[in-house]
C-alpha cells in the first residue's frame, strides 16, 4: 500500500468535515430560561442578541458604555416591540475596560438570584491603519477592549458559570482567522481571543460548560462606522503619509462598500448564531455568520487554510491588479 495514501485519506476527511456543517460531538443541557449578561449592546449585533434572547424568555442584563436616559428608553421600547418583557431587560452602564464596572455588571447579574445561563462578550472596537502609524495608546486600547477586558470578565464569571453549567459566548471576527493589511492590531486582538477560547473551551469541558466563538463577516453593525471611519486616516495622517498607503485606503473603501452591499442583518446571522450557542443541545465551538464581500466566512477561512500563504499575501496586499477590483 502506498505509504502516503493513509495521510491523504485523513487529509480528505479533515477537509470534508471542515467545509461541511460541523459535527457536534458533545451535548450540553438545553437552555430556555435563566439570566444572561451581554456587553456591547448599543447597536447592531449586541442589541439584536440581547433583545432576541430576552424575547425567548431569558432575563438579560445588557451593558452600554455611558448611555443617556434616551438611549435606555429607546432600547426598552425596541425590546418590548419585539416581544421582550420590559421586566426581563435590565440595561446598565458599564465600561468593560474598567475593573470596578465589570464587577458591578457581574453583581447586577448575580443580584437577579437566577441561574446564570450565559455570559456573552460583544463589546469591541475596530481599527484600520497601517501599523507604522499606530500610536501606543491606540495599540493598547484595541488589545484592552477586544481581548483583555473580555477575558477578565469571563474569569470573574467562571465560578457562577461552572456552578450553573452555563455558557460562555464571545463575538470575535473573521479577522481572528484572516489578517488583512491595515488591521495588525485588530487582527492581533481577535487572534488572541481565538487562542484563549480554544484553551478555555477545553478547560471548562469537564464542568459541563460550553464555550463558543461567533466570528461574523460583513454584518450591519455600528463597529465599522464608529471605529474605522471615525478614525479615518485622512484626518490623522499628513498628506505624504496618506499618499504612502493610498492604494490600501482605496482598497479598504472598496471592501467596505462591498460589505455594506452584501452585509447581513444582525437578526439574520449573528443573533441566530448567538441564540444557538446559548440554547442548543449541540452548540458549535465556532460560528461564521454573514459573508466577507461575496464569500461566506466559512469558505474564506477554508481558503486561508488551503492556499499557500504567499498566494494570500499577494492577493490581500493587492499586488495582483484586477484580481479583486477589476
Amino acid at each position: 500500500m502506498d505509504p502516503s495514501r493513509p495521510a491523504l485519506l485523513i487529509l480528505a476527511l479533515v477537509i470534508s468535515l471542515f467545509v461541511s456543517a460541523p459535527v457536534a460531538l458533545v451535548a450540553f443541557p438545553r437552555q430556555s430560561t435563566g439570566a444572561i449578561l451581554i456587553t456591547g449592546t448599543s447597536t447592531g449585533i449586541g442589541r439584536s442578541a440581547a433583545i432576541g434572547l430576552c424575547a425567548r424568555g431569558f432575563t438579560v442584563v445588557a451593558t452600554l458604555r455611558r448611555p443617556s436616559a434616551h438611549d435606555v428608553q429607546a432600547f426598552k421600547h425596541e425590546g418590548v416591540s419585539r416581544g421582550c418583557l420590559a421586566s426581563n431587560l435590565h440595561i446598565i452602564s458599564a465600561d468593560v475596560t474598567n475593573a470596578t464596572e465589570r464587577t458591578q455588571a457581574m453583581d447586577a447579574l448575580k443580584a437577579l438570584n437566577m441561574r446564570v445561563a450565559a455570559v456573552i462578550n460583544n463589546a469591541g472596537v475596530s481599527m484600520d491603519l497601517p501599523f507604522e502609524f499606530v500610536g501606543e495608546d491606540a495599540f493598547r486600547n484595541v488589545m484592552e477592549v477586544n481581548f483583555i477586558a473580555p477575558m477578565l470578565l469571563i474569569r470573574e464569571a467562571i465560578p457562577w458559570i461552572k456552578r450553573d453549567r452555563g455558557r460562555v459566548v464571545t463575538v470575535g471576527s473573521i479577522a481572528g482567522r484572516l489578517a488583512a493589511p491595515g488591521q495588525a492590531m485588530y487582527a492581533a486582538s481577535k487572534h488572541a481571543l481565538e487562542g484563549a477560547h480554544d484553551a478555555l473551551r477545553r478547560e471548562l469541558l469537564e464542568f459541563g460548560v460550553s464555550v463558543s466563538m461567533v466570528d461574523p463577516g460583513c454584518v450591519k453593525s455600528g463597529i465599522f462606522k464608529k471605529s474605522i471611519l471615525a478614525g479615518d486616516p485622512s484626518a490623522q495622517l499628513t498628506r505624504d503619509k496618506y499618499a504612502m498607503y493610498a492604494r490600501h485606503f482605496k482598497h479598504r473603501d472598496w471592501v467596505l462598500g462591498l460589505c455594506e452591499r452584501f452585509a447581513a442583518e444582525p437578526d439574520e446571522s449573528s443573533t441566530v448564531s448567538i441564540v444557538h450557542a446559548v440554547t442548543d443541545e449541540y452548540p458549535k465551538a465556532r460560528y461564521w455568520p454573514g459573508t466577507y464581500t461575496v464569500l461566506s466566512g466559512r469558505m474564506l477561512v477554508w481558503l486561508n487554510w488551503a492556499l499557500p500563504e504567499r498566494i494570500l499575501d499577494l492577493a490581500t496586499a493587492q499586488q495582483w491588479p484586477g484580481v479583486f477590483t477589476g
